[in-house]
């Protein structure tokens, strides 16, 4: 049996991986693994021979620790699956498991290959379902929970909500602003760049429409810091190359791989909590234009089924 470790298992996203892993009954010997200040029950350290032992890695925590692992993880001639949103190594390629079957197929030897967490992997599964209707531009404004932040961030917005009810003001540490019964049009943290996150998820989403031949569609990227945990959002444009009837567009988003069509009207992001799929519906098409909403889980349908996924192909 061949041994996947779990590189930060304590963190929210290492914890959902575990949960996704254990409900698909991988096999494979999952070794959960924390840095040494944050070892608890069923834990191991983080250590030379734990590397050693290791076969494939997934990395979710961030930080000069983080970087480190990652270089001698190379030098042990390991594979990584790098999660981090905003430091994994720009040199790493991104993966798309769900939209390319084949995805952790070449997870051996020294290399690292990254994961793009939240909306990007649905979005790009859409636009692929919807590549033979030739796509020529795509907007988007995301709506994006604390998870973002990782458990710092949830845990801020659940001590933000408490001291609004209790009258106490509770300084953001994790977030540009503060987040309770608010929305900031920024994902950056409290002295980053506010545009810096729309380039990046401009930046993943283009690479995951080259991998799936859509080369030459124009992507502009609006991201928002929403007070929700996990549940994300998108409204989603597409401009096509002409203009198509609204029955062909719903049966290629019918067809799409890892997306749901949802009839509900409202389609709440909390109806995604928990679900390996993402949810698309509301759409409304307007010649060459059509605008719709798209739905999903940070941390099960962003992340932690992406990396089963690459796990299970890995195996075969």
């Amino acid at each position: 049996m061949r041994t996947v470790v779990l590189l930060g298992a304590n963190t929210a996203l290492g914890r959902s991986i575990v949960e996704v892993l254990d409900e698909r009954e991988v096999e494979a010997d999952i070794r959960q693994a924390a840095l040494t200040d944050s070892i608890g029950p069923g834990l191991d350290a983080i250590d030379e021979a734990l590397l050693s032992e290791g076969e494939l890695f997934v990395l979710t925590f961030s930080g000069p620790m983080a970087d480190g692992l990652v270089e001698g993880l190379l030098r042990l001639g390991k594979p990584v699956l790098d999660l981090r949103d905003q430091e994994a190594r720009e040199d790493a390629p991104y993966v798309w498991p769900g939209v390319n079957p084949d995805a952790g197929a070449d997870l051996d030897g020294p290399r690292v290959l990254r994961i793009s967490v939240g909306l990007a992997s649905p979005v790009v599964a859409l636009m692929q379902a919807l590549a033979p209707l030739e796509p020529k531009c795509l907007q988007i404004s995301t709506y994006e929970s604390a998870a973002r932040f990782g458990q710092e961030g949830m845990d801020e917005l659940s001590a933000q909500v408490r001291g609004i009810f209790t009258m106490q003001t509770v300084e953001p540490t994790v977030f540009p602003a503060s987040l309770a019964f608010d929305a900031i049009p920024s994902l950056a943290g409290p002295e980053g760049d506010p545009f810096e996150a729309d380039d990046q998820m401009e930046s993943a989403i283009e690479a995951g429409l080259s991998a799936v031949g859509l080369k030459a569609v124009e992507v502009l990227a609006t991201r928002v810091l929403v007070p929700t945990f996990s549940a994300e959002a998108a409204c989603v444009h597409v401009e096509l190359a002409e203009p198509c009837e609204e029955q062909v567009i719903l049966e290629r988003l019918q067809s799409a791989r890892t997306l749901r069509w949802s009839e509900e009207d409202l389609m709440p992001s909390l109806d995604t909590v928990g679900r390996d799929d993402a949810l698309v519906g509301r759409l409304k098409v307007r010649g060459r234009r059509l605008s719709l909403w798209l739905s999903a889980d940070r941390l099960k349908r962003g992340s932690a089924t992406q990396v089963a996924l690459a796990v299970e192909r890995w195996l075969q």
